[in-house]
């Protein structure tokens, strides 16, 4: 029988090691996940402002997309619009005044580039104090070309600055 070398702990540890390694970075956990963000903007109180609202698709393809919008107690939305990266896939926007429910979709499969996806008017209130004001985005949802729902990454929150004129 031939003398047969047994591995070194140091050998087996470097062997876990790089499986390890190999088996995390080809995980489909590893692919980003799409999400949301808002953007920063300034207004006067008593003004409407535009808010844009940026899809970043990750390493997922995206067709379409809905997410909730939630401005500051007083605060109202009176129009919605698709943004560049929506418009250049032929999508459409729509969304509800009272939810806040925004929903991006086209009838195609066209994939949605990183970008600008939606432009939401929002209306600051006369008496809104002077500062910096958050807009939660959440409730993200998103599908591909074959209409299979993605996992939601984290959505960013939005600011609008109030400056007094």
């Amino acid at each position: 029988m031939k003398n047969v070398a047994k591995p070194t702990m140091r050998a087996m540890t470097r062997y876990a090691a790089i499986l390890g390694l190999t088996l995390f970075l080809t995980s489909p956990v590893m692919a980003a996940a799409p999400a949301v963000s808002g953007g920063s903007v300034t207004a006067a109180p008593g003004r409407d402002v535009e808010f844009p609202v940026t899809l970043h698709p990750g390493s997922k393809e995206v067709a379409s997309l809905q997410f909730r919008v939630r401005p500051p107690k007083g605060w109202s939305m009176t129009a919605f619009a698709a943004g560049p990266a929506a418009q250049a896939a032929n999508k459409s926007v729509t969304g509800k005044k009272e939810s806040g429910r925004v929903l991006l979709f086209g009838l195609n499969q066209t994939v949605i580039a990183d970008g600008v996806v939606a432009t939401i008017k929002l209306r600051v209130p006369a008496g809104a104090p002077a500062g910096s004001q958050r807009i939660v985005l959440d409730e993200s949802v998103f599908s591909d070309p074959r209409g299979v729902s993605l996992k939601a990454g984290p959505s960013t929150n939005g600011t609008v600055l109030v400056q007094n004129p």
